[in-house]
């Protein structure tokens, strides 16, 4: 085999045909990946089952939260349109699609064999995207929470004893 210095030369692959050394995602499979125990893929599975419940129940809110705004202004005839279940119900659907996203790839780990480390990877990136979702809806709510409190001093302290907002 040639190098260049201390690097070997690989040839490059002259055919259309998939290198047989990569996964689906064109990244290279290592010569043995980790198996969880039958204990292990136990926990595991009874963990996913449940999450995909709770992963159904949130989907179920958000497609309520979904209906409400319409039930209430046009059943019930409402003066106003409510917007606000509508950004709930993006934050019920997104939690629970990828709740459910996270507990199909963890009950893959029982249910096939030698991609276990790969199917805890893709739950992850899935729980990931739920955990990041609230940090940052958290981040927001404390920022509103502050700003508010901070314009109520504001005008507390201006206006006096007359104003309007109190607590």
């Amino acid at each position: 085999m040639s190098t260049v210095g201390d690097e070997p030369i690989i040839p490059q692959r002259q055919s259309h045909e998939p290198d047989p050394r990569l996964d689906l995602q064109g990244e290279l499979y290592s010569q043995k990946e980790y198996e969880f125990t039958p204990e292990e893929d136990t926990l595991i599975y009874g963990m996913a089952g449940k999450m995909k419940g709770v992963g159904g129940f949130m989907v179920l809110l958000g497609i309520i939260n979904l209906a409400l705004p319409f039930v209430l202004y046009f059943a019930l005839h409402s003066p106003k349109f409510r917007v606000s279940p509508l950004v709930a119900a993006l934050v019920f659907l997104l939690v629970g699609k990828w709740t459910r996203s996270a507990a199909t790839s963890f009950a893959k780990i029982r249910t096939t064999s030698g991609r276990d480390i790969k199917h805890l990877m893709v739950a992850m990136s899935d729980l990931d995207s739920v955990y990041s979702l609230q940090y940052w809806l958290m981040i927001v709510a404390l920022v509103v929470a502050v700003a508010v409190v901070g314009f109520v001093l504001v005008i507390d302290l201006t206006v006096g004893s007359e104003a309007v907002i109190s607590f």
